[in-house]
């Protein structure tokens, strides 16, 4: 827990990846979140066929994604691996500055890169499952800070036997 708020804090730090059963993730990195009064943006990806074959909804997804670049915003991102590749630049922190302001790299296909401004204080985090964690490029995770994250890390011993117990009781039950 220290170190996901520690890296929220360090704007010069690398962003995180977060490694969480998802459906819990969203939920742990929302009470983090509201926690350090932190703006935020979560954007969770489609899983529908149609969707990721489609060119339509990654343009709009990384169209979405670009909006909040500019802001004192933390950006969560899960399930959008069809546009992680055109953030590659963001996502290395490879920054060009122009006066104050830095601006990144946003890589739409081939022929059409464009520079895009980054808030100084922009944090980004990525969400993904365990079980999907071995499917991701291993260039990829070297991008980021990563952290496992589960409820049993917010929980105090005592709660954790009590936990054990309903555990056993419900097993048992069933």
């Amino acid at each position: 827990m220290k170190c996901i708020y520690d890296n929220l804090e360090d704007y010069e730090s690398t962003y995180l990846l977060i490694i969480s059963k998802s459906s819990m993730s969203k939920f742990l990195i929302e009470s983090i979140l509201n926690q350090k009064n932190k703006n935020y943006k979560i954007s969770i990806g489609s899983t529908f066929e149609n969707d990721l074959k489609k060119e339509f909804y990654s343009v709009k997804k990384l169209n979405e994604i670009q909006s909040y670049l500019y802001n004192d915003t933390v950006l969560v991102l899960q399930n959008l691996e069809s546009i992680y590749p055109s953030l590659y630049d963001l996502f290395n922190q490879n920054f060009k500055k122009i006066g104050d302001r830095k601006y990144t790299r946003i890589a739409l296909g081939y022929s059409n890169n464009m520079y895009q401004p980054v808030n100084q204080k922009l944090r980004c985090i990525i969400l993904v499952d365990p079980e999907e964690i071995e499917k991701q490029d291993p260039p990829f995770l070297n991008r980021f800070e990563k952290q496992i994250f589960s409820f049993e890390y917010l929980l105090n011993d005592s709660l954790k036997n009590e936990a054990q117990k309903l555990y056993r009781f419900l097993h048992d039950i069933v």
